[in-house]
């Protein structure tokens, strides 16, 4: 993936925004117990969101290649 590229647009900078102002708050509000367990569950979902990513990213390079062979079959 690009870093420079914009994955998500406007609405996923504000959705980081928005998850950003919420952690900082439950950050302050939390003993440090509670702290390493929103770390861990923030962990979790970056974890998972790149799994997603992965799966989306290899099912898009396998259905390309499945296009161009049909392409190339039928010159």
């Amino acid at each position: 993936m690009d870093p420079e590229y914009p994955y998500g647009g406007a609405e996923d900078r504000q959705l980081v925004k928005q998850a950003t102002a919420i952690s900082n708050t439950l950050s302050t509000q939390l003993d440090e117990s509670g702290k390493k367990l929103l770390n861990d569950l923030l962990e979790i979902d970056l974890n998972r969101i790149i799994l997603v990513q992965e799966d989306a990213f290899a099912i898009g390079v396998c259905t390309g290649i499945k296009l161009m062979c049909e392409v190339q079959a039928h010159e």
